[in-house]
């Protein structure tokens, strides 16, 4: 993987919890699209001393992968949504 100061990595996104990071680094590496981690501020120290990170984490790829990685997180982040239903609405289980 080239280095993360390389001109051929890309930021493309940045994540405020460890959780939502392990998840979004297993889709983009299923789809075989390497990701590299670089934890905010003092973010890999607290990562490595209490196990958890509350400072974010910026995700980035290869800029040949950007596109498609852009891409697989958008069509996620709208299934994600098409799934979830409005906290006020009802849902009929029988249907």
């Amino acid at each position: 993987m080239p280095d993360i100061n390389s001109e051929d990595m890309k930021l493309l996104v940045t994540i405020s919890n460890d959780i939502e990071a392990d998840v979004t680094e297993s889709l983009l590496r299923s789809y075989g699209i390497p990701v590299h981690r670089k934890y905010r501020g003092i973010g890999g120290l607290l990562k490595i001393y209490m196990g958890i990170s509350v400072y974010g984490v910026d995700f980035y790829v290869s800029s040949s992968h950007f596109e498609k990685a852009r891409e697989i997180l958008e069509a996620h982040r709208d299934k994600a949504e098409e799934n979830n239903c409005d906290d006020n609405e009802v849902v009929d289980e029988k249907e």
